[in-house]
């Protein structure tokens, strides 16, 4: 498996409400350019200084995979890994 590239950007997130009415990311600019997501997978959770942030891997529509964080105190997202390899699985 390809080791990811750490980016650890400011990101704008779309959001999107699945079935259960979860916030989850549809698309997001980077860098001047927006990135449709196919999909999103693998969902993680981390406390940070008693603040729980979510993660999410993504497929974009560019074949790469992302992994994108939100930060409720911040109410913000980042970027925070970019594999680049279309072979790992989101």
């Amino acid at each position: 498996m390809p080791l990811p590239d750490f980016v650890n950007e400011p990101v704008r997130v779309e959001i999107r409400l699945s079935a259960d009415g979860q916030a989850l990311p549809a698309s997001f600019t980077w860098r001047g350019r927006r990135i449709t997501l196919l999909g999103v997978g693998r969902e993680r959770h981390e406390e940070s200084d008693g603040v729980i942030q979510t993660g999410w891997l993504a497929r974009g529509q560019d074949g790469v995979t992302y992994e994108l964080r939100f930060d409720p105190l911040q109410v913000g997202w980042t970027l925070v890994r970019v594999w680049r390899n279309p072979a790992v699985a989101s």
